[in-house]
């Protein structure tokens, strides 16, 4: 049986992840992200008062789920439906390390140093031009791990 480490996968899906299902996770967290209708909650729903906040946090859990169901997928097999899950994901939040973290780890599952190397660049340029920071040591310590060697210098 394939297992999953991810004790913080949300809903039910994180459940049966955190007892070491992945398939089964897999194919919940997909269930469950095809109900949204869109990347974000209540689309339509003005975001102001109370909503402002219930919303976003609601957002934050299907971005969450994304990152633990490409998780799943990684650890299933499945890392081209993971790449296809991330690359919808960064493109709506850019600044999502661990989705940046997963999209090295299903690119090094396909054999793709290249693409290992274009999502750490990425990364790095996007932090720099949303935040004018480079990203935590976590980023070079994961692409290190994946790659065997030290990270490029960021552009």
């Amino acid at each position: 049986m394939t297992t999953c480490a991810s004790a913080t996968c949300p809903g039910r899906g994180g459940r049966r992840c955190s007892r070491g299902d992945a398939d089964r996770a897999t194919r919940l967290l997909a269930a469950a992200l095809l109900l949204w209708d869109g990347d974000r909650a209540a689309v339509g729903v003005p975001r102001v008062g109370p909503l402002l906040g219930a919303l976003g946090h609601l957002d934050e859990e299907r971005m969450r789920a994304v990152e633990d169901l490409a998780e799943a997928q990684l650890r299933v097999g499945e890392p081209r439906a993971a790449l296809r899950d991330l690359t919808g994901l960064l493109s709506a939040a850019p600044l999502r390390g661990r989705g940046w973290a997963l999209r090295m780890r299903a690119h090094h599952r396909l054999g793709e140093a290249g693409g290992v190397l274009e999502a750490y660049r990425s990364e790095c340029a996007v932090y720099q031009a949303e935040l004018g920071i480079t990203p935590g040591r976590e980023l070079g310590e994961a692409y290190a791990e994946l790659m065997g060697r030290r990270p490029p210098r960021s552009a």
